[in-house]
């Protein structure tokens, strides 16, 4: 199983390759074995196996390619990453911090402008606090709408220092720009 993550690590690196593995449905598998992995006490092997999952979908997160990130989360990962930071071990949650990381780059761009509020009388309009827009976790990847936030912070506070600068990164995300305040 090992050199089989080598090579998709490596292929991944390869567009065209990305592609050809978004096409065979690896995400959805991928999502599928940290869903049935979550609600098990793990093995040294199972979390081992968790931290490579989690390490390859890093390479379908990258912020350079929206359309892939948008795919991913479509599939699921997001709820998968969350519930990593708070039973994976620390490889795996400093792994799905980044992860995390990666999405949130996207959301400033992603989320919709501030619409005026006397034009909106409806709760569906709610606008992000972070963002100051229109956000969910599905179409601008918000750490706030996914409710990383709470489990990010957590690692912050546990004794484990192996993902606290993954998880400062994931973080930092929420505070760019203008609005960092």
């Amino acid at each position: 199983m090992k050199k089989l993550l080598q090579l998709v690590y490596w292929i991944i690196s390869d567009k065209k390759a990305t592609n050809i593995l978004k096409k065979i449905n690896l995400i959805p598998i991928l999502v599928s074995v940290l869903d049935d992995l979550s609600t098990k006490t793990l093995s040294p092997a199972c979390s081992l196996l968790v931290e490579n999952v989690v390490g390859v979908l890093i390479c379908f997160a990258l912020p350079t390619d929206k359309k892939l990130q948008k795919f991913s989360v479509e599939q699921g990962v997001v709820s998968c990453l969350v519930k990593t930071l708070s039973s994976g071990s620390p490889v795996a949650k400093s792994r799905a911090a980044t992860n995390l990381a990666q999405l949130s780059q996207s959301s400033f761009s992603l989320s919709k402008p501030k619409t005026s509020r006397w034009l909106c009388a409806f709760p569906c309009c709610k606008l992000c606090e972070v963002h100051d827009g229109n956000c969910s976790v599905k179409t601008t990847f918000c750490l706030l709408k996914a409710d990383a936030v709470t489990p990010l912070v957590k690692n912050l506070a546990s004794e484990e220092r192996d993902c606290d600068e993954a998880v400062l990164g994931a973080l930092t995300t929420l505070m760019q720009d203008e609005i960092w305040e």
